[in-house]
């Protein structure tokens, strides 16, 4: 980020990819045309697809979605003509790692599942059911394949979602939410807590993960996920796409400071 006066860059470099966008556009102009000085620079345009994430213009802000993704992935497990369900496991579903069923094999399940890892980019809705499922790469049984195609089949029915970033006019605020699921490991008594951050409106970070304790009551296990989401807030200048496209939208250098009343579009260029 570059701040100057009341000039305000916003830069996003991948490797050989780059977003850009600003309140100024003779500013941007002037960068761009210093880069290209010195670099083979190739505009693509406006932004649409960054990372394998398609960023999709609103009226009020974009639309980040993995849509061409998931079918891939479901096309690669044959799971494209699937009969969708309406989430992501079953609410009496109970996994173990010794749960009497046969093996499965081992590598097609860590290859679904790193597939589906990727997917929480932009789909928070499927981070516990993935977490959950990640526990047992290391000995899946057929119980567990089971249950990531279910994930795959819920992935079918929607994939049409993707998450929203979009401008606010209400007081620039961060809001986390923490919760987790006491005893949720049968297998070694810990739980899972989650966590969400929302800027403004629009939700920036998101995580869940096992307790690596265990917890000996309801008090200390709703304790536990607290410190999560503040030091996530403080770490949320990490690079994320999610985060990135917030920047280029309106986040300055911190969150009480107002944004930048108008902005230019944001551009994206490859170094050829």
């Amino acid at each position: 980020m570059y701040s100057h006066g009341s000039t305000m860059l916003y830069f996003l470099v991948y490797v050989d990819d780059l977003l850009h966008t600003g309140n100024d556009q003779a500013t941007l102009t002037w960068f761009q045309d210093f880069l290209s000085s010195r670099f083979s620079l190739k505009e693509l345009g406006d932004v649409n697809y960054f990372l394998g994430i398609e960023v999709i213009p609103t009226s009020t802000g974009y639309i980040l979605s993995q849509h061409k993704y998931m079918v891939d992935v479901l096309q690669r497990f044959l799971m494209t003509d699937a009969k969708a369900v309406d989430t992501p496991l079953a609410a009496s579903t109970s996994l173990t790692l010794q749960d009497c069923s046969p093996p499965t094999d081992a590598t097609r399940y860590r290859q679904a599942l790193g597939a589906l890892q990727y997917l929480v980019s932009t789909r928070p809705d499927i981070a516990y059911s993935v977490n959950k499922l990640s526990q047992y790469m290391h000995a899946p049984s057929s119980s567990h394949w089971q249950c990531v195609k279910r994930l795959l089949r819920y992935v079918s029915g929607t994939l049409t979602c993707g998450l929203s970033i979009r401008r606010s006019n209400a007081p620039l605020r961060l809001s986390a939410f923490a919760d987790s699921a006491w005893v949720g490991n049968l297998d070694d008594r810990s739980s899972t807590s989650g966590y969400l951050v929302y800027f403004c409106s629009t939700l920036i970070s998101w995580r869940s993960q096992k307790q690596r304790t265990v917890a000996r009551s309801i008090p200390r296990h709703n304790i536990v996920p607290l410190p999560m989401p503040p030091l996530n807030c403080n770490g949320c200048r990490n690079f994320s796409l999610s985060y990135a496209i917030l920047y280029l939208l309106h986040l300055p250098s911190t969150p009480t400071i107002s944004a930048p009343p108008t902005s230019a579009p944001i551009r994206s260029f490859i170094l050829a």
